[in-house]
Order: structure tokens, then sequence, then C-alpha cells
């Protein structure tokens, strides 16, 4: 198989949700780098598979952000930009630092696209560059607003990018596309009865897999009319009960990113309300501290009950203690207590 070839099979084989095809791809392109040597461009189709490996997993919104960072990185300059640079743009197009750049990458996505009106796949990419971005403009306004006012700019480009996705997308093939599209412009405006009426629509269109995965759109964005304001306490709530734990730990911001491999001020920005923490990241953190991931959203006992709470803290405190053993000591406390019954009495 030619390089041209594997990076057309890595960026077809990353949309099939297959995780075992995925992991089988990134082997195939690793393998081309250890005989073939430094190949910039098969990197970052790796990196998108790797990137798409994390959403179906995990659905890491900030972990599938860093990445795919350095793509972005790397194709800093759309003048030097090929054919394959901006599909593999476009793939993560949603994955970018803010709403911002990611209008920014989108426009010259689609200017560069313009030398390449000839190629069969112009028409799909040009497509899901609007569909990508406005998911993008979507988790800012949810996950990245410090309230409920939706700023000018934002609102201008993800209407604008709408109107001309449903524009270019008039044909059948691209029914199920439209109504992905409404759906997410349901969840962007709090409009129900659009939202609806794009589920209803998949529904009719017998795409199952599709459902399901705007389902989970609509879960991630905890949708609800009157709910934003309910999401913005669970936030805030969120944030307060991992500050408590943190500094009743005796804990540093740094201390504690480095422990869950994140960044400082992702732990900050949780902490303050800022950002949405994913489940899985809650989950670590539950694990760490020694607490159900109930507790953080303030519907567990985690840190109520006063057992549960020094519970907590003794393994935050072991955990943080741990960190600088040494191998040989690691292994003497693991074979220790081994032998501990697992029960909590």
């Amino acid at each position: 198989m030619t390089r041209d070839e594997l990076i057309k099979e890595g960026l077809s084989i990353a949309i099939n949700d297959n995780p075992k095809a995925i992991e089988e791809m990134k082997g195939k392109l690793s393998d081309y780098l250890d005989k073939n040597g430094s190949d910039p461009q098969i990197r970052d189709v790796i990196r998108v598979l790797e990137t798409y490996l994390e959403e179906y997993k995990n659905s890491d919104f900030e972990m599938c952000c860093e990445i795919a960072e350095p793509i972005f990185d790397r194709l800093s300059n759309p003048s030097n930009w090929d054919f394959y640079d901006i599909v593999i743009l476009h793939m993560v197009v949603d994955y970018a630092g803010t709403y911002s750049q990611t209008y920014e990458i989108a426009e010259n996505i689609l200017k560069k696209l313009e030398e390449h009106k000839h190629r069969k796949t112009y028409k799909n990419i040009k497509i899901w560059t609007f569909l990508n971005s406005m998911l993008r403009m979507l988790r800012a306004k949810y996950f990245e607003m410090d309230d409920l006012v939706i700023p000018e700019d934002l609102d201008k480009k993800f209407s604008n990018y709408f109107d001309i996705f449903m524009e270019i997308s008039n044909d059948r093939e691209f029914d199920v596309l439209r109504e992905i599209a409404r759906i997410r412009k349901g969840l962007f405006y709090n409009d129900v009865e659009l939202t609806n009426r794009g589920f209803e629509r998949l529904k009719k269109l017998r795409v199952k897999d599709v459902y399901k995965m705007m389902e989970k759109d609509v879960q991630e964005f905890g949708f609800l009319t009157d709910a934003r304001k309910s999401k913005n306490q669970l936030l805030i709530t969120i944030g307060q009960n991992l500050h408590k734990l943190r500094t009743e730990a005796n804990m540093s911001v740094k201390d504690l990113a480095k422990v869950i491999g994140r960044a400082p001020h992702y732990i900050s920005n949780v902490e303050a309300g800022k950002q949405v923490a994913s489940p899985n990241t809650l989950t670590t953190l539950g694990d760490f501290f020694g607490v159900a991931t109930s507790y953080f959203r303030g519907t567990g006992n985690g840190g109520d009950d006063a057992v549960e709470k020094e519970r907590a803290l003794i393994i935050a405190d072991i955990n943080s203690r741990i960190q600088n053993f040494s191998q040989e000591n690691l292994k003497y406390i693991h074979n220790m207590v081994k032998g501990f019954p697992a029960n909590k009495d």
C-alpha cells in the first residue's frame, strides 16, 4: 500500500466508529513511520484516529482537544496546506482551542478547498466543515460562556454557518446531516420544537446509530429550555465539591492536575464552574478521592457523612504521598495491602 493510499484509508476508517478497525489502522501507520522515518502528515492522520477513538470511548472533549492541538500547530499557515492537510483539518476542526479559532480555521479550509473543486469529495468536505464547526460553537455556548447571553459574534457565526449548510446540503444523500444540523440549532437556541422535529425525522429515516449519537449530544449539553440555569448550577456545585476535597487534602491545583494527567488551568476552570468535567474525569477524581461521582454533583453523601469524609481524606492523602515513592517501596506497599480484606470495615 502506497503512502497516499494509507492516508486515504486512515481518514476513511476514522469516521466509522469501529475502535478495533481504528486501532489496526493506527498500527499500519505506525509501522510505516518505523520503516520510512518521520512524516508529519502520517503522524497527523494517527492523531485524527486517536481523537476519534477518544471521542468514541470516553467522549472527553478536553482530551480530544489536547490530542488534536499539534495538528493545528503544524498547519498554522494555510498557504502551505495541500489537499490531505485540508481533509485532516476538517475532521478535527471541532477540537480547536476556542470557537474563534474554529471559525478562523474553518474559513481557511473553505477558501483553500476552492482550489480543489474538481475533486469528488469537495462537497462532502465543505458540508462536514460547516457541521463540525457548528458543533464546536455549540460546545462553546454551553461550556465556555460565563452567563446565559450568547455573544453576538458567536450567534452570527453559528446562524451564518447553519444557513449556508442548509443551502448546500439539499440533495437527498444529505437528509440525515440536515436533521443533525437542525437538532444542533435547536440545542444552540434552546428551541425544543426544532430539536424534537429533528429527532422525529431521524426516526423516520431509520438511522438508529445517528439517533443514539444525537441523544448523546442532548445529554452532553444538558438540554432543556430552563435547564440551562440548572446546568450552570451543576457546574458550580461540581467545582465547589472538587475544591473542597482538594483543599481538605492539602493539595495544590498543580498537584491534583499532575495526579490525574490534566493541565492546571483545567482543574481551575472546573473548580470555578466555567468548564464541564467529563464523566471519565469525574470517575478518575472520584477514584482518587475515594468518593462516588454522585458526590461531585451533590447527590451523594460522599463528603457529608463524617465517616465517608474521613475515608475520602485518607485515600487522597495516601494517593498524594505515594506519588514520590520509589518503585521498591511501591511494590512493598502493594504486596502488603493485597492481604487486606476488600470491604470497608
